[in-house]
Protein backbone atom coordinates (compact mmCIF):
# COMPACT_ATOMS: atom_id res chain seq x y z
CA UNK A 1 0.00 0.00 0.00
CA UNK A 2 2.41 2.52 1.46
CA UNK A 3 5.13 1.08 -2.39
CA UNK A 4 1.55 2.69 -4.39
CA UNK A 5 1.32 5.59 -2.74
CA UNK A 6 4.84 6.47 -3.57
CA UNK A 7 4.38 5.73 -7.09
CA UNK A 8 1.47 8.23 -7.17
CA UNK A 9 3.50 10.86 -5.69
CA UNK A 10 6.34 10.62 -7.84
CA UNK A 11 3.64 10.67 -10.62
CA UNK A 12 2.35 13.78 -9.47
CA UNK A 13 6.21 15.36 -9.05
CA UNK A 14 6.30 14.68 -12.85
CA UNK A 15 3.86 16.29 -13.82
CA UNK A 16 4.52 19.13 -12.16
CA UNK A 17 7.62 19.45 -13.85
CA UNK A 18 6.67 19.33 -16.90
CA UNK A 19 4.43 22.02 -16.39
CA UNK A 20 6.83 24.10 -14.51
CA UNK A 21 8.52 25.44 -17.91
CA UNK A 22 5.09 27.46 -18.59
CA UNK A 23 4.46 29.08 -15.47
CA UNK A 24 6.00 31.51 -14.31
CA UNK A 25 7.94 31.21 -10.92
CA UNK A 26 5.71 33.41 -8.57
CA UNK A 27 3.38 30.10 -9.13
CA UNK A 28 5.77 27.08 -8.42
CA UNK A 29 5.41 27.95 -4.43
CA UNK A 30 1.42 26.87 -4.99
CA UNK A 31 2.06 23.83 -7.09
CA UNK A 32 4.44 22.32 -4.44
CA UNK A 33 1.84 22.97 -1.66
CA UNK A 34 -0.69 21.62 -3.69
CA UNK A 35 1.56 18.39 -4.40
CA UNK A 36 2.69 17.82 -0.40
CA UNK A 37 -1.39 18.30 0.56
CA UNK A 38 -1.95 15.42 -2.09
CA UNK A 39 0.82 13.44 -0.89
CA UNK A 40 -0.75 13.95 3.01
CA UNK A 41 -3.91 12.95 1.57
CA UNK A 42 -3.13 9.92 -0.58
CA UNK A 43 -1.93 7.25 2.48
CA UNK A 44 -4.96 7.78 4.18
CA UNK A 45 -7.60 7.25 1.00
CA UNK A 46 -4.95 4.15 -0.56
CA UNK A 47 -5.66 2.40 3.52
CA UNK A 48 -8.99 2.47 3.25
CA UNK A 49 -10.27 -0.11 1.21
CA UNK A 50 -14.09 -1.45 0.30
CA UNK A 51 -15.55 -3.91 2.75
CA UNK A 52 -15.46 -7.15 0.68
CA UNK A 53 -18.94 -9.18 1.26
CA UNK A 54 -18.08 -12.00 3.89
CA UNK A 55 -17.66 -15.82 2.05
CA UNK A 56 -20.99 -17.87 2.94
CA UNK A 57 -19.75 -21.25 4.84
CA UNK A 58 -20.50 -24.55 2.16
CA UNK A 59 -21.70 -27.26 4.41
CA UNK A 60 -20.44 -30.67 2.41
CA UNK A 61 -22.97 -32.78 0.57
CA UNK A 62 -24.64 -35.42 2.79
CA UNK A 63 -24.05 -38.65 1.44
CA UNK A 64 -27.14 -40.32 0.13
CA UNK A 65 -25.61 -43.80 -0.21
CA UNK A 66 -27.75 -46.53 1.56
CA UNK A 67 -26.55 -49.45 3.61
CA UNK A 68 -26.78 -52.42 2.05
CA UNK A 69 -28.41 -55.56 4.65
CA UNK A 70 -31.74 -57.02 5.46
CA UNK A 71 -34.79 -54.77 5.75
CA UNK A 72 -35.26 -54.48 9.63
CA UNK A 73 -38.27 -56.41 10.82
CA UNK A 74 -41.86 -54.77 10.69
CA UNK A 75 -43.07 -53.66 14.35
CA UNK A 76 -46.55 -53.32 14.91
CA UNK A 77 -48.07 -50.17 14.45
CA UNK A 78 -50.06 -48.78 17.52
CA UNK A 79 -53.79 -47.62 16.41
CA UNK A 80 -56.42 -45.78 18.22
CA UNK A 81 -58.40 -48.53 19.77
CA UNK A 82 -61.53 -48.79 22.68
CA UNK A 83 -59.21 -48.76 25.65
CA UNK A 84 -61.02 -49.20 28.76
CA UNK A 85 -64.14 -51.06 26.76
CA UNK A 86 -65.30 -54.65 27.63
CA UNK A 87 -65.11 -57.27 25.03
CA UNK A 88 -66.60 -60.36 24.48
CA UNK A 89 -65.02 -63.60 22.43
CA UNK A 90 -67.20 -64.71 19.62
CA UNK A 91 -67.14 -65.65 15.91
CA UNK A 92 -65.74 -68.70 16.71
CA UNK A 93 -67.88 -71.19 15.77
CA UNK A 94 -67.96 -72.33 19.38
CA UNK A 95 -64.25 -73.24 19.30
CA UNK A 96 -62.94 -70.43 21.13
CA UNK A 97 -60.21 -68.10 21.05
CA UNK A 98 -56.48 -67.84 22.24
CA UNK A 99 -54.90 -65.46 23.65
CA UNK A 100 -51.17 -64.26 22.38
CA UNK A 101 -48.26 -62.59 23.91
CA UNK A 102 -47.26 -60.38 21.50
CA UNK A 103 -49.39 -59.31 18.32
CA UNK A 104 -48.28 -62.89 16.29
CA UNK A 105 -50.60 -65.72 15.57
CA UNK A 106 -48.35 -68.44 16.79
CA UNK A 107 -47.26 -67.07 20.31
CA UNK A 108 -50.26 -68.50 21.65
CA UNK A 109 -51.57 -68.69 25.90
CA UNK A 110 -53.11 -72.11 26.44
CA UNK A 111 -55.70 -72.92 26.89
CA UNK A 112 -58.40 -71.41 24.53
CA UNK A 113 -61.20 -68.83 26.26
CA UNK A 114 -64.59 -69.98 25.11
CA UNK A 115 -66.98 -67.62 23.60
CA UNK A 116 -68.96 -64.83 25.89
CA UNK A 117 -65.47 -64.65 27.61
CA UNK A 118 -65.76 -60.67 28.57
CA UNK A 119 -62.18 -59.08 28.16
CA UNK A 120 -61.01 -55.63 29.20
CA UNK A 121 -58.72 -53.68 26.30
CA UNK A 122 -56.15 -51.76 28.40
CA UNK A 123 -54.35 -49.98 25.33
CA UNK A 124 -54.58 -49.26 22.18
CA UNK A 125 -54.93 -51.97 19.23
CA UNK A 126 -51.67 -52.99 17.54
CA UNK A 127 -51.64 -54.14 13.71
CA UNK A 128 -49.49 -57.05 13.10
CA UNK A 129 -48.88 -60.30 11.71
CA UNK A 130 -51.96 -59.28 9.04
CA UNK A 131 -54.47 -58.68 11.72
CA UNK A 132 -55.39 -55.93 13.99
CA UNK A 133 -55.42 -56.98 18.01
CA UNK A 134 -56.63 -55.94 20.98
CA UNK A 135 -54.15 -55.83 23.71
CA UNK A 136 -56.70 -57.39 26.66
CA UNK A 137 -56.80 -58.12 30.07
CA UNK A 138 -59.03 -61.50 31.87
CA UNK A 139 -60.24 -61.51 34.78
CA UNK A 140 -58.19 -64.12 35.87
CA UNK A 141 -55.54 -61.39 35.09
CA UNK A 142 -54.12 -62.97 32.11
CA UNK A 143 -52.96 -60.20 29.95
CA UNK A 144 -52.34 -60.65 26.23
CA UNK A 145 -53.15 -59.60 22.71
CA UNK A 146 -56.61 -61.31 20.58
CA UNK A 147 -57.73 -60.68 17.16
CA UNK A 148 -60.37 -57.98 16.89
CA UNK A 149 -62.50 -60.21 14.36
CA UNK A 150 -63.15 -62.96 17.32
CA UNK A 151 -64.24 -60.27 19.93
CA UNK A 152 -67.89 -58.60 19.96
CA UNK A 153 -68.27 -55.23 21.16
CA UNK A 154 -71.93 -56.33 22.98
CA UNK A 155 -72.47 -59.02 25.18
CA UNK A 156 -73.97 -62.04 23.18
CA UNK A 157 -77.32 -63.04 24.39
CA UNK A 158 -77.94 -67.05 25.46
CA UNK A 159 -80.42 -68.78 23.43
CA UNK A 160 -82.35 -71.00 24.97
CA UNK A 161 -84.52 -73.40 22.73
CA UNK A 162 -87.36 -75.14 24.02
CA UNK A 163 -87.94 -78.43 24.65
CA UNK A 164 -90.13 -79.94 22.30
CA UNK A 165 -92.90 -81.60 24.35
CA UNK A 166 -93.83 -85.15 23.77
CA UNK A 167 -97.24 -85.92 22.94
CA UNK A 168 -99.06 -88.33 24.95
CA UNK A 169 -100.16 -91.32 23.28
CA UNK A 170 -103.57 -91.81 23.80
CA UNK A 171 -104.66 -95.34 25.01
CA UNK A 172 -106.86 -96.95 22.48
CA UNK A 173 -109.43 -99.27 22.44
CA UNK A 174 -107.70 -103.30 22.11
CA UNK A 175 -109.14 -104.08 18.29
CA UNK A 176 -111.64 -106.64 18.11
CA UNK A 177 -110.53 -110.19 16.19
CA UNK A 178 -112.01 -110.28 13.22
CA UNK A 179 -113.53 -113.28 13.11
CA UNK A 180 -113.99 -114.63 9.34
CA UNK A 181 -117.72 -115.92 8.40
CA UNK A 182 -117.90 -119.85 8.38
CA UNK A 183 -116.93 -120.96 5.29
CA UNK A 184 -119.99 -122.86 3.22
CA UNK A 185 -118.90 -126.21 2.11
CA UNK A 186 -119.80 -125.86 -1.71
CA UNK A 187 -123.36 -127.37 -2.95
CA UNK A 188 -122.85 -130.06 -5.84
CA UNK A 189 -123.89 -128.49 -9.21
CA UNK A 190 -125.56 -131.74 -10.23
CA UNK A 191 -127.87 -131.87 -6.69
CA UNK A 192 -131.26 -131.61 -7.23
CA UNK A 193 -133.44 -130.99 -3.56
CA UNK A 194 -136.86 -130.13 -5.73
CA UNK A 195 -137.42 -126.93 -3.98
CA UNK A 196 -135.52 -126.91 -0.73
CA UNK A 197 -132.70 -124.27 -0.33
CA UNK A 198 -129.48 -125.65 -2.02
CA UNK A 199 -127.08 -127.74 1.23
CA UNK A 200 -124.30 -129.51 1.23
CA UNK A 201 -125.66 -132.78 2.88
CA UNK A 202 -128.62 -133.14 0.03
CA UNK A 203 -131.35 -132.32 2.36
CA UNK A 204 -134.17 -132.49 0.01
CA UNK A 205 -138.40 -132.35 -0.54
CA UNK A 206 -138.32 -135.58 -3.03
CA UNK A 207 -139.22 -137.80 -0.32
CA UNK A 208 -136.04 -140.12 -1.17
CA UNK A 209 -135.06 -140.33 2.54
CA UNK A 210 -136.04 -140.03 6.22
CA UNK A 211 -137.03 -136.70 7.61
CA UNK A 212 -133.96 -135.27 9.38
CA UNK A 213 -133.95 -135.56 12.58
CA UNK A 214 -130.05 -134.89 14.05
CA UNK A 215 -129.51 -131.85 12.00
CA UNK A 216 -125.91 -130.37 11.98
CA UNK A 217 -125.22 -127.11 13.88
CA UNK A 218 -124.83 -124.90 10.86
CA UNK A 219 -128.21 -125.76 9.50
CA UNK A 220 -129.51 -122.29 9.69
CA UNK A 221 -126.93 -121.01 7.69
CA UNK A 222 -128.64 -122.41 4.65
CA UNK A 223 -132.32 -122.78 5.93
CA UNK A 224 -134.43 -119.80 7.49
CA UNK A 225 -134.94 -121.22 10.67
CA UNK A 226 -137.22 -120.32 13.66
CA UNK A 227 -135.08 -119.32 16.57
CA UNK A 228 -137.04 -120.49 19.42
CA UNK A 229 -138.04 -124.19 17.70
CA UNK A 230 -134.05 -124.91 18.32
CA UNK A 231 -134.71 -124.83 22.21
CA UNK A 232 -136.45 -128.40 21.70
CA UNK A 233 -134.93 -130.51 18.93
CA UNK A 234 -137.02 -133.48 19.45
CA UNK A 235 -138.63 -133.96 16.18
CA UNK A 236 -137.52 -133.70 12.86
CA UNK A 237 -136.95 -130.32 10.56
CA UNK A 238 -140.11 -129.53 8.95
CA UNK A 239 -140.97 -126.64 6.74
CA UNK A 240 -143.65 -124.29 7.93
CA UNK A 241 -146.83 -123.26 5.87
CA UNK A 242 -145.12 -119.70 5.59
CA UNK A 243 -141.68 -120.71 4.72
CA UNK A 244 -139.71 -120.81 8.03
CA UNK A 245 -138.06 -124.41 9.32
CA UNK A 246 -138.70 -125.42 12.22
CA UNK A 247 -136.75 -128.64 14.32
CA UNK A 248 -140.10 -129.45 15.88
CA UNK A 249 -141.69 -131.62 13.55
CA UNK A 250 -144.16 -134.37 14.36
CA UNK A 251 -144.54 -132.55 17.88
CA UNK A 252 -147.80 -131.36 19.25
CA UNK A 253 -147.83 -127.29 18.03
CA UNK A 254 -144.66 -127.18 15.48
CA UNK A 255 -144.89 -124.19 13.43
CA UNK A 256 -147.75 -122.85 15.65
CA UNK A 257 -148.31 -119.29 14.46
CA UNK A 258 -146.36 -119.66 11.22
CA UNK A 259 -149.34 -121.61 9.65
CA UNK A 260 -148.75 -125.42 10.28
CA UNK A 261 -146.51 -127.69 9.06
CA UNK A 262 -146.10 -127.68 5.53
CA UNK A 263 -143.88 -130.61 4.69
CA UNK A 264 -140.71 -132.41 6.17
CA UNK A 265 -137.10 -132.40 4.87
CA UNK A 266 -136.42 -135.19 3.89
CA UNK A 267 -132.35 -136.92 3.67
CA UNK A 268 -130.57 -137.83 0.83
Amino acid sequence: MRRGALVLVGLSLLLTACASSTVSPLQTPDLRATVAAQVRATPQSAATLPPTAPVAATSPPSSQTGIVGAAPAAQPTATAGPRNQTVWIGNTDGQGAYLRRTPTLADRISPAYPDRTPLTVISDDVDGDGQRWHHVRTSDGTEGYVPVIYTLTVEPTVVVRAATAVPTPVPTAPLKPIVPPATLAPVPAAQTTCGAPPNPWGYNFCGRGAPVRAAPSNLCSYFSCIPSSWNSTNGYVAQCADGMFSHSGGVRGACSGHGGVARALNGP
